[in-house]
């Protein structure tokens, strides 16, 4: 008898759009649920992420009610998981605990039974794990067989599943499938059969085959919902495991628990599904890791070589993408604050616990074949969440005071940078003062926006593979196929925006360039820097002032560089100070340049702000000359205001001059990889406010930019 497990794991992102949920709902979650409950012997083990639970109880509660018919024949398990979805092993303890047990009350309340498994988001694994599932009261864990291999397992090893430990702590650990992920459902349901009456032909008895994979590949991932439904696999899968129940046995998870036992003792190392490995290593170790790979497939000789290549570490995406450890670091500073508040507030506290857990959804923290990070929406779904959850922050330590302001200094990124934070009613602002005194993370409250919300453009793996396609003419393949074999390109041109940026776009950055200097060249990095100042150290002082036009902070930020120009070593003394009143959303910018050589100086100074509106459509730059749209390069010369109008949300970032600034705009455009192909993404805007400036030997240069709101 060969008994076999399917886990089915449902999710969509916090931040997605609704209707991509309700497209989502009517392609796979629901003629899912409608063909199994046609198949009553079909037993299958469910889980549903928490965004999806909530989005059940507002739009469709008549599919809570289908589930918890299933459950109450003894059709389906349903797991537990992370209530929001997120990578568990990233998390402080405390919310770990709190994730897992909203989701069981969750399910308790809902479904009246005490879940036993958990769905491990996107299955990164690492061994700390098992004492955290194992104090919530979790008995088993689904993970992939790639996580088995790396300790030496494989062939009938697999066919079961282990008990691990952490400190006396144990839980069952299930390797799922990855051949059984592959075919189903991309190839005919017959070739599935075959595979597991190979398995019953060869003699092995009491085997456990079992995969856990994602639900949406049943009718939302690309040509799947024609084969599954319109062409009926899924129905005619169910016919065929139902017509060999003589020799195969449909268990839960939970079943095969009871009937077997464990095959023994597994310590597994950090792991995920292979796919995720190799997305997480750098761009270049990754360029080599597919060579590798392609050379052991193709290698008579190296038949068994594959399974010992081994790719990155998921926690490497917070070092690859700066802006993944930026939410990230964000959220851990979040949820520090909220361990060590001491508030009788316990309404409050609760509510902004349950903000920063939706900010801790995983889907915007990585990349690979999932749009996932490059998709603003998902990012600005991530830091809707902290902005309110630091808000609710603000309102239990100052419940009685609108008018206040903090600022301390502090590693945030914990990557050995300084970071200055800025803190009042209406803003949240960090500078790195170790990486060219700019301005990283910039929170408009009250819009629940952060307008640093951009993306840094960067070479990926797959940008070769887009040329290739391009020069091929683009000739996709028909048919259902597995995320991972999809190349189309979504758009013919993406090869021109192939630009890659040396520095990271965040604001305040410094430039130093020849008036020769064009835009385009600037735009696309292919311009000479004469300063020293872009990611370089900046020495600050924090000064905090009260007055008679209230409290305000005061950031002074200097850094002794050069620039080089026409041979000619210039040092130069760059000063800028940030001023933040209390009761206000705008800050005040004062340049001051002194120039330590004895000879003139004749250059172009740049200050960058790279601005994330979200969603372009509607949003425009004004100046009293006229207005223009965010989506191609403009030139505009000689300005004392420039207005950035948002009109989604009816907000204008208003920047005035006191010496009259030339502005290039420029969209800011990454090609990325998703389910459907490759496609360009606008991720925020470029503004280079400059100014020609002359300065004698031993002179000084200044400006002031006021920037409001409005």
């Amino acid at each position: 008898m060969i008994s076999l497990a399917l886990a089915i794991h449902n999710h969509q992102p916090v931040g997605n759009f609704e209707h991509i949920l309700e497209q989502a709902y009517h392609q796979a979650y629901s003629p899912f649920i409608e063909i199994l409950e046609r198949f009553p012997n079909i037993k299958l083990t469910l889980h549903y992420s928490g965004i999806l639970w909530e989005y059940f109880l507002r739009a469709h509660p008549e599919f809570i009610a289908k589930i918890r018919g299933l459950a109450e024949r003894g059709q389906i398990e349903i797991m537990s998981g992370g209530f929001y979805e997120p990578i568990m092993a990233i998390l402080p303890d405390a919310d770990k605990r709190g994730q897992i047990e909203k989701m069981n009350r969750f399910i308790k309340d809902q479904f009246g039974v005490e879940p036993k498994g958990f769905w491990l988001a996107e299955r990164v694994w690492e061994p700390h794990l098992v004492k955290s599932l194992a104090d919530c009261g979790l008995e088993y864990v689904v993970v992939d067989d790639s996580h088995f291999h790396e300790v030496g397992l494989e062939g009938d090893d697999l066919f079961g599943y282990y008990l691990s430990e952490e400190n006396g702590a144990t839980i069952k650990v299930f390797p799922g499938s990855m051949r059984l992920r592959y075919l189903i459902p991309f190839h005919p349901p017959e070739e599935t059969i075959q595979y597991l009456q190979s398995l019953k032909q060869s003699g092995r008895s009491n085997l456990i085959v079992q995969m856990g994979d994602d639900g949406e590949k049943f009718g939302v991932w690309p040509h799947t919902y024609h084969t599954v439904y319109t062409e009926r696999w899924l129905e005619r899968f169910f016919q065929m495991l139902q017509d060999n129940m003589q020799w195969l046995k449909i268990s839960t998870y939970s079943e095969l628990i009871t009937a077997h036992k464990p095959l023994g003792n597994v310590y597994l190392p950090t792991a995920s599904y292979s796919e995720m490995m190799e997305w997480a290593l750098p761009t270049p170790r990754r360029r080599a890791f597919e060579e590798a790979k392609h050379a052991a497939e193709h290698n008579p000789a190296c038949q068994n070589c594959y399974r010992f290549l081994k790719g990155g570490f998921w926690r490497n995406f917070l070092v690859k993408y700066p802006e993944s450890n930026q939410m990230h670091k964000k959220m851990l500073y979040l949820s520090q604050q909220l361990q060590d508040l001491n508030t009788r507030d316990k309404d409050t506290l609760a509510l902004a616990q349950n903000e920063l857990w939706q900010g801790q959804c995983n889907c915007a923290y990585w990349h690979g074949v999932f749009g996932g990070l490059y998709l603003p929406h998902l990012r600005k779904g991530i830091y809707d969440h902290l902005i309110k959850c630091g808000m609710l922050l603000d309102q239990m330590k100052h419940p009685k005071d609108s008018n206040w302001i903090d600022a301390e200094s502090q590693d945030l990124l914990l990557n050995g940078t300084n970071s200055i934070l800025i803190n009042n009613s209406q803003l949240s602002l960090a500078v790195n003062a170790d990486l060219g005194g700019a301005l990283y993370s910039w929170d408009y409250k009250p819009a629940g926006l952060n307008f640093a919300n951009n993306l840094t453009r960067r070479p990926e793996t797959y940008h070769e593979k887009i040329k290739q396609l391009i020069a091929q003419s683009n000739q996709p393949k028909s048919g259902a196929q597995t995320i991972h074999e999809i190349q189309n390109l979504k758009d013919q041109d993406l090869d021109k925006y192939l630009s890659y940026d040396n520095y990271q776009r965040l604001s305040l950055i410094d430039h130093f360039f020849t008036p020769q200097t064009g835009q385009q060249d600037f735009w696309q990095g292919n311009y000479a820097e004469l300063g020293d100042f872009i990611n370089q150290p900046y020495n600050y002082q924090i000064k905090k002032n009260s007055g008679k036009n209230g409290r305000k902070i005061v950031i002074d930020l200097e850094r002794s560089g050069r620039v080089w120009k026409d041979n000619v070593n210039y040092p130069l003394l760059l000063k800028k100070s940030l001023t933040i009143a209390a009761d206000s959303g705008g800050m005040e910018i004062q340049y001051q340049i002194s120039n330590q050589s004895d000879q003139e100086l004749e250059i172009c100074f740049g200050s960058e702000f790279n601005i994330a509106p979200a969603y372009p459509d509607g949003t425009y730059w004004q100046t009293p000359e006229g207005a223009g749209s965010l989506y191609d390069p403009v030139s505009v010369a000689a300005q004392k205001e420039v207005k950035f109008i948002i009109s989604y949300i009816k907000l204008n970032l208003n920047f005035t001059f006191d010496r009259a600034a030339n502005l290039w705009s420029m969209p800011l455009y990454t090609v990325s990889q998703a389910e459907d192909g490759y496609e360009r993404i606008y991720q925020g805007q470029i503004w280079l406010f400059f100014w020609k400036i002359r300065i004698p030997g031993g002179g000084r240069w200044e400006v002031k930019v006021q920037q409001g709101i409005s």
